[in-house]
């Protein structure tokens, strides 16, 4: 079964020694039902900032407003920690959720390891799990990115 699936293009705004700032757009699909046999299409805007520990790790909030196919506008957060394990090697920690226009409130928390492919590309393999399942069916699975370094 399919939870969330997106699709965006953020683009940089600032970027410091150790700061970064980032807006992005993008087109998003939910299920509305338990059964996930119908699902909500909508368009999310969002602001990034995110903040480095040099070779340690990196903390990134963002808030994102979402426009949904359903009635009403949604709002969105994002919590992340990376941890560097090594320079080929990263862990993140990540708590998100959402609150009314596309689902009811939502909170997910979500595990990753991330390793390079390449100088600019980073493949992302990751558990998410749910804490209100009532909402949706899909309460865990399988997170699979790509990452673009910028």
């Amino acid at each position: 079964m399919l939870d969330e699936m997106q699709v965006g293009a953020r683009r940089k705004i600032y970027v410091g020694k150790t700061i970064a700032i980032s807006t992005q757009v993008s087109g998003f699909s939910i299920p509305k039902t338990q059964n996930q046999s119908e699902r909500a299409f909508g368009v999310e805007t969002r602001v990034a900032v995110g903040k480095s520990f040099r070779e340690k790790g990196w903390v990134n909030i963002e808030a994102a407003s979402r426009t949904c196919s359903e009635p009403g506008i949604g709002s969105r957060f994002d919590a992340t920690l990376g941890l560097n394990m090594s320079k080929k090697q990263r862990f993140i920690l990540k708590a998100f959720g959402e609150g009314n226009g596309c689902t009811k409130a939502i909170v997910r928390a979500q595990i990753s390891y991330i390793r390079p492919i390449s100088d600019t590309l980073a493949l992302e393999l990751g558990w998410r799990k749910s804490f209100d399942q009532s909402a949706v069916s899909a309460d865990r699975g399988l997170v699979v990115g790509l990452w673009q370094k910028f």
